[in-house]
């Protein structure tokens, strides 16, 4: 695992990323345009944002029915400084963390 900062320029993350993510309900007041959150973590007590280099990293972390997103990671860093999120977690351990997403929590979802 690397922990980066997001506009350090080394070391760098892959030119796309694999980001566990999940569909968000817009704020109240705001247009109902699909959107996506970003999962986050807590890492030495700040948040990070978690990130992988492959869709199979990614599957292996936090197992098959984690939603996910892939994107340009330039994209990533830019959204993260505007969210004051200072810490990527490149390709983490995650395999022992609670909070992994379970069929039903997809079914749930599209329901």
């Amino acid at each position: 695992m690397s922990i980066l900062e997001p506009w350090a320029p080394e070391p760098s993350l892959p030119l796309l990323v694999w980001v566990p993510a999940q569909p968000a309900a817009p704020a109240a007041g705001e247009p109902g345009e699909p959107r996506v959150r970003i999962e986050l973590r807590t890492s030495g007590g700040d948040a990070a944002a978690v990130v992988f280099s492959t869709r199979a990293r990614l599957v292996a972390a936090l197992g098959p029915a984690q939603p996910w997103m892939v994107m340009d990671a330039g994209h990533l860093r830019a959204l993260l400084a505007a969210a004051e999120v200072r810490q990527v977690l490149l390709d983490p351990d995650l395999t022992a963390c609670p909070g992994r997403w379970e069929t039903d929590d997809l079914r749930r979802l599209t329901a």
